[in-house]
């Protein structure tokens, strides 16, 4: 009998008849083949003994002023998030409609861009919206004719790359629009919901649609190379399909809970696992997974599944897992990470071995000062000049002292914030959910 098993999926082009080829892999086979490792679980929950360990040591801040392109809503395509150079008192330098409408039905989180000195983002209407750092209005652009998709709230992904956006919807549209010259470049229509970010490796563009199929398109020409169907579930979860690139590596999810590698150099599936799921969470409730985070060889993923989890690049091991319920992304640095769960508790991590070291309730905070919390629910965090900065939905900042984590101050900035932040030139902007940006000093 062989037991010894080597998957590897070859992508053939074909010039005459076919324009593209698949990506096939029977997941069930996976699995009997030993493609699911475990190394090491940790389970935490309350009643574990947390080491009141109240500081965090991040890298070095950037040694200048932070000002240079945004061109993912997390960055970049590990969505890595460094220690920034940001010097700040959280006041609104200005804040501007332009010319943004919104819908009541839309509830997805919008993405905003930095490149090329643009401001970038689109309107509930499909509007493409471009203006500078002092809101003035570059270009509109309507992507979307309203009949083609009339009350149906609409998704876009974004990201920019060389003077180049490329947009995916909901609708099933994947395009490219030249920021210089204001003009579409290429449009192709696939007739699924895209639901997942976008990244790009190389010449390639990389996306995922509702039934966790993921596609490699041509950044240049709009031509698909090759697709690879993972399968979904009955009931889609737009928040489970999550992509990330890690030198040439690619991860990508879908809403069953599987975590997928792609080596792009060889084209070869390296691995793919079930990610955790606690014993304590009954909840089934549709599956959110946080971005990707890449960094030194490793993925951070944490779901609302209820675990946080850290994989191997490598071979796919889980290094360990430790109870945490959030859709949050964490940042990590060399020693630790840092995160939000669901229920309001800021958390460090130690990052070799799972263990909690310290955490705070943060809206007990709010209480405390008679706040009312029923709308409050965490949604970016960053790391500034010493500082951790937490965002909330209903327009809260918290900033906490990397140095005495028990030292944390809130302001109320706006009515709410509904899109990721990005920094630029020493401030803070980002969307509320009634077509309002902000700019943060």
């Amino acid at each position: 009998m062989k037991f010894f098993f080597f998957l590897i999926v070859l992508f053939t082009f074909v010039s005459c008849s076919s324009k593209k080829s698949e990506l096939e892999i029977d997941i069930d086979n996976l699995k009997k083949e030993g493609r699911v490792f475990i190394e090491k679980k940790i389970s935490t929950n309350e009643s574990d003994n947390i080491n009141s360990i109240k500081n965090f040591h991040p890298f070095p801040e950037a040694n200048s002023t932070y000002s240079f392109d945004w061109n993912y809503p997390y960055l970049n395509s590990s969505n890595y998030l460094s220690h920034f150079k940001l010097v700040t008192e959280l006041k609104i330098l200005k804040k501007e409609e332009i010319n943004y409408v919104s819908s009541k039905n839309n509830l997805f989180e919008k993405n905003i861009l930095y490149h090329n000195k643009k401001i970038i983002f689109i309107d509930d209407f499909s509007n493409l919206l471009i203006i500078d750092s002092n809101f003035t209005l570059i270009k509109k652009y309507k992507i979307h004719s309203k009949s083609s998709f009339d009350k149906y709230p609409l998704k876009f992904s974004l990201l920019a790359e060389s003077g180049i956006l490329y947009i995916a919807d909901n609708l099933g549209h994947i395009l490219a629009y030249d920021l210089n010259n204001f003009s579409i470049l290429w449009k192709i229509n696939l007739n699924v919901p895209f639901f997942s970010n976008l990244a790009i490796f190389d010449k390639d563009i990389f996306v995922t649609n509702s039934n966790g199929k993921i596609f490699s398109i041509n950044k240049l020409t709009g031509k698909q190379n090759w697709s690879f169907e993972t399968g979904t579930s009955s009931l889609k979860s737009y928040n489970a399909f999550k992509i990330g690139i890690y030198n040439d590596k690619l991860l990508f999810s879908n809403d069953l809970g599987v975590l997928y590698c792609i080596n792009l150099s060889s084209q070869s599936i390296a691995w793919s696992i079930n990610l955790p799921e606690s014993i304590t969470q009954t909840s089934r409730e549709f599956l959110k997974l946080s971005p990707l985070v890449l960094y030194n060889n490793f993925l951070y993923v944490v779901s609302n599944y209820g675990k946080f989890t850290k994989v191997n690049l490598n071979n796919g091991k889980i290094t360990w897992s430790v109870d945490v319920i959030s859709s949050n992304i964490p940042i990590i640095n060399p020693t630790s990470a840092i995160i939000v769960d669901e229920n309001h508790y800021f958390l460090s991590i130690d990052i070799n071995n799972g263990k909690i070291l310290y955490k705070n309730k943060l809206s007990d905070l709010l209480k405390l000062k008679n706040k009312n919390i029923n709308k409050t629910n965490f949604n970016n965090i960053f790391l500034a000049s010493n500082k951790i900065y937490i965002t909330t939905t209903d327009g809260y900042f918290f900033s906490i002292d990397v140095k005495d984590l028990d030292n944390v101050n809130f302001k109320k900035i706006s009515e709410s914030i509904n899109s990721n932040v990005l920094i630029n030139d020493n401030n803070i902007f980002f969307l509320d959910k009634i077509g309002t940006i902000f700019k943060i000093k």
